[in-house]
């Protein structure tokens, strides 16, 4: 894996956004992050842990000062010049970052509890908010601080915050039930049909992103979507992660994120699975946290 050549000095892991036709280098914690997760237990391997290092680096810059943290899809005062926004603090990168931080050993459980607790839960969904019929109340919406823009539901955000709530410990709180439903109603009312797969996912628009996403909340413990895991993997072809793939999207598809590194990265391990039969790469791996009683594995 040229992981070298895929990252950036910044450490994060690089993306491209295009939009009419016109496209960008980017730097973000949303690829940086998945990246991690692709590459699993591989992270400890001698040529892969400085690359490892500086990704993780680069997610704590994009988190907050203040604790517990949370995080921004790009770094403060570092926004894309070319995007002419400057979004808050978000439900999907705060998640995506803490889960990986806290199996590097750069967040504790208790870290984990405290952005649960005190970050996500104010992005619930109240119930006069709710429009869509696979949408349930106390789902999560995107901005931690909304300041004016649409906060919507995405299947995929929400997978990603169940994973981060089971990896804690913490699915007796509120909105991981409501998360569970969300999605599992959403995968059954999107069926195979892609236009409302899209609809019930718009920043994550290929229905391969949300079976990664389920698949990992599983394996972090959210056994209450095994379910929606396999009526997606039935409606939907199998992902081949091309280069070219479409990973992350702004609302309304505007703006339209690419990682060939990522996408490389899940070639890879998944060939290593398929060669080696090893269970740390299998998609239905446990994922604990270090040093919590009772874990078998540390992926």
């Amino acid at each position: 894996m040229l992981l070298a050549e895929g990252q950036a000095a910044s450490g994060a892991f690089l993306s491209s956004s295009s939009f009419k036709g016109s496209t960008w280098p980017d730097e973000n914690a949303c690829i940086t992050a998945l990246v991690l997760r692709a590459l699993g237990p591989l992270t400890s391997l001698p040529d892969i842990q400085p690359h490892a290092d500086r990704a993780l680096d680069f997610l704590e810059s994009c988190a907050t000062l203040e604790r517990p943290i949370s995080c921004r899809f790009w770094r403060p005062g570092r926004e894309a010049s070319w995007a002419q926004m400057r979004p808050p603090a978000d439900v999907d990168d705060t998640s995506l970052a803490a889960v990986e931080l806290a199996r590097h050993v750069r967040l504790a459980r208790r870290d984990l509890v405290e952005i649960a607790c005190k970050r996500l839960l104010r992005a619930r969904l109240q119930g006069e908010q709710v429009r869509s019929p696979w949408v349930k109340t106390g789902a999560f919406m995107t901005w931690l601080h909304a300041d004016g823009q649409p906060s919507l539901v995405d299947c995929t955000i929400n997978a990603n915050v169940v994973a981060m709530l089971a990896l804690a410990g913490t699915k007796h709180l509120p909105g991981f039930e409501a998360a569970c439903a969300t999605v599992a109603a959403g995968v059954d009312w999107a069926g195979g049909d892609a236009a409302r797969h899209w609809m019930i996912s718009p920043y994550y628009p290929t229905a391969g992103e949300l079976l990664l996403a389920i698949r990992h909340a599983v394996a972090c413990g959210a056994e209450d979507l095994v379910p929606a895991e396999r009526d997606l993997a039935r409606c939907i072809l199998p992902d081949t992660f091309h280069d070219d793939s479409v990973v992350f999207s702004g609302a309304g598809v505007k703006f339209q994120w690419r990682s060939p590194v990522l996408q490389q990265v899940r070639r890879e391990v998944d060939r290593l699975g398929a060669e080696t039969r090893l269970t740390q790469f299998a998609s239905n791996r446990v994922i604990t946290l270090p040093g919590v009683p009772g874990s078998t594995e540390t992926s």
